[in-house]
């Protein structure tokens, strides 16, 4: 009977011994695990402060351009490397929830887990969204020398066809001064095309300057400053020139009807000279035409003066 009995205790024994060692390697592997997971949240966390860090470095969006494509190489590197690591990530957050769900641990784990993802998500986000600000920020920049660019060459053609045009004249004649008038109405016309490339330069310009330091928008700001008042002055001037020229064509106009008035006058004053003597009441018809022609000469050779100091103006102009 008590050979049974310590018979029974001894196989009791023998199982417990058996159920401990089971369970102690069940805890032992669970310990293990638990290990395992914590230096993989170690690393995670790691990694992620580090390039929580490097993403933070561009506090501001004020920059040169050259400065904002090296940013925006960079940025596009770490996105890589960022999205690279998504199989660590999420490979963690499954061993997690394996070991939670074998072992019933604390759910402490689990909390990490989900932080940890939160805050790669919240990484990945920052980066794409400064990408994206760079890339607006280089295209803004792009614009607006492309703009400025546009407007510039604009001026020195427009400003070089105007220098050709205002040259001096060696010989003044009406076919000569048609034609300056019409390049003039042209360059008139041209300015339209100025005032709406420079408009949409300053506005582009406007646009960039909140993207630049300090020193390189006083600098934009200076050169948008300095083509308004260059454009300013060559509108004034080409138009001061087309009312000159117009001046002078209506001089020349004038000329040209009061020259023929005294050319008809010389020819009949010849025809008078040859005719045989008249009676007195015919010849001083004649004299009293006569004396209105030598007012027309007079009034003639005054309006040539005026036409010759036109001439002057517009050659010297």
């Amino acid at each position: 009977m008590e050979d049974r009995a310590l018979e029974s205790l001894r196989q009791d024994w023998q199982t417990y011994q058996q159920r401990l060692s089971e369970t102690r390697t069940q805890f032992n592997n669970v310990v293990n695990k638990l290990r395992l997971m914590e230096q993989k949240f170690q690393q995670v966390d790691e990694w992620l402060k580090a390039m929580e860090d490097k993403v933070s470095l561009r506090s501001g969006r004020q920059s040169n351009r050259a400065a904002k494509e090296i940013q925006l190489h960079q940025m596009k590197k770490w996105h890589e490397e960022i999205t690279a690591y998504r199989d660590e990530v999420e490979e963690v957050g499954a061993r997690a929830q394996e070991i939670l769900d074998e072992s019933h641990v604390s759910s402490r784990m689990g909390c990490q887990a989900t932080q940890l993802t939160s805050r790669y998500q919240a990484l990945l986000l920052q980066v794409l969204e400064q990408i994206k600000f760079l890339e607006q920020e280089i295209q803004s920049l792009e614009e607006s020398e492309l703009s400025l660019n546009s407007y510039s060459d604009w001026y020195s053609s427009t400003h070089k066809n105007f220098k050709n045009v205002a040259a001096k004249i060696d010989k003044v004649d009406k076919v000569t001064m048609g034609k300056k008038m019409k390049t003039l109405e042209g360059l008139l016309k041209d300015m339209e095309k100025g005032q709406s490339l420079l408009k949409s330069a300053r506005e582009k310009g406007g646009r960039a300057l909140t993207y630049l330091e300090d020193g390189e928008a006083e600098t934009l700001r200076k050169e948008i400053h300095d083509h308004v008042e260059q454009l300013k002055e060559l509108t004034s001037t080409v138009r001061k020139e087309h009312m000159t020229l117009e001046k002078g064509l209506h001089l020349t106009k004038e000329f040209s009807d009061k020259y023929k008035a005294l050319t008809q006058w010389i020819a009949e004053y010849r025809e008078i000279l040859h005719v045989p003597e008249e009676p007195k009441m015919e010849l001083y018809e004649k004299k009293a035409q006569l004396s209105k022609y030598k007012k027309a000469y007079k009034l003639t050779c005054g309006k040539f003066k005026m036409r010759h100091h036109i001439s002057k103006k517009i050659n010297s102009s």
